[in-house]
């Protein structure tokens, strides 16, 4: 793709504006843009945006590091996994980085036109599971960080009690047994 298209550098950035199907997507440091989105309009803007997120967090290292993980330990079912979760955590991140002025809402919006340009309107499947529901979920989700951080405090407590019950049942299980007759 970057032998048959012209790449314009930009800072920290490589820019190929391409017709290939996919799309736009990035690797590394380069950024394959379609050529149908214009990037002078707010669409374009967030999709940008999105992409130039993904090449400043470098998701492409820890998609290759994972990758070799996968090719080492394929037969580990835990590392496929993790692979598909850290696929949808790169898009998390680079949602939430992408969206700036123009609001969760819009950027929505756009994230389900761009999945489903023909049923945009009609995405009423209450069966409907995929990506494009996470990433839209994880956008509008009210974050309560006193909640948060009161949840963990009130926890701590929670798991001493309950390791102390389980060290005190141990301690008293084995002086039982040293006190048993041979």
């Amino acid at each position: 793709i970057i032998r048959s298209h012209t790449v314009n550098i930009l800072p920290n950035i490589k820019f190929v504006n391409t017709d290939v199907k996919g799309a736009p997507f990035s690797f590394l440091n380069y950024i394959f843009w379609n050529r149908n989105i214009p990037l002078h309009t707010e669409t374009g803007q967030q999709i940008f945006q999105h992409e130039l997120v993904h090449v400043q967090e470098k998701h492409t290292i820890d998609k290759l590091l994972m990758e070799i993980v996968i090719a080492l330990f394929w037969c580990n079912p835990f590392f496929w996994l993790i692979r598909k979760e850290l696929k949808y955590i790169h898009e998390f991140i680079a949602d939430e980085k992408a969206v700036g002025e123009s609001g969760t809402e819009a950027f929505a919006a756009m994230i389900l036109q761009a999945a489903y340009p023909q049923q945009y309107q009609s995405i009423t499947n209450p069966f409907f599971q995929s990506s494009i529901k996470r990433r839209i979920f994880m956008l509008t989700k009210q974050n309560n960080c006193k909640l948060n951080y009161a949840g963990r405090i009130i926890a701590l407590p929670l798991v001493a009690f309950i390791t102390f019950a389980f060290t005190v049942r141990t301690n008293e299980m084995q002086t039982k047994q040293a006190q048993l007759p041979s």
